[in-house]
């Protein structure tokens, strides 16, 4: 087995499975609000973080679709999409791939 060392966000007293793609796009996992944040980032720091490094203008998209990993909108600020959620270790199907990337764009222009 591979194991790579993960790039964390560990500035500001945060320490965060995530990473920057762009000023103004974050890709991460599920933030957990169980024992799985144990091992997963605690949803409560998620938000705080949010909250701290971008206000109110951020935008989270859960794609689980499992019921196990739906968690309360209100955490962040309910701005929160479930629209492009599919089953994990599956890819999504490419129709929803584009309607995906035609609702990131809207909300990157709404910012």
């Amino acid at each position: 087995m591979l194991v790579k060392k993960k790039r964390r966000y560990q500035q500001d007293g945060f320490d965060l499975d995530l990473s920057y793609i762009r000023p103004n796009i974050i890709a991460m996992g599920y933030p957990a609000n169980s024992y799985e944040g144990v091992f997963r980032n605690n949803i409560y720091d998620v938000s705080r973080f949010l909250s701290s490094k971008h206000g109110d203008k951020f935008y989270v998209y859960n794609l689980c679709v499992e019921n196990e990993r739906q968690y309360d909108g209100s955490r962040f600020n309910n701005n929160v999409c479930t629209d492009f959620s599919f089953e994990d270790h599956n890819p999504p199907p490419m129709k929803m791939i584009l309607a995906f990337c035609q609702h990131v764009k809207t909300q990157l222009n709404f910012q």
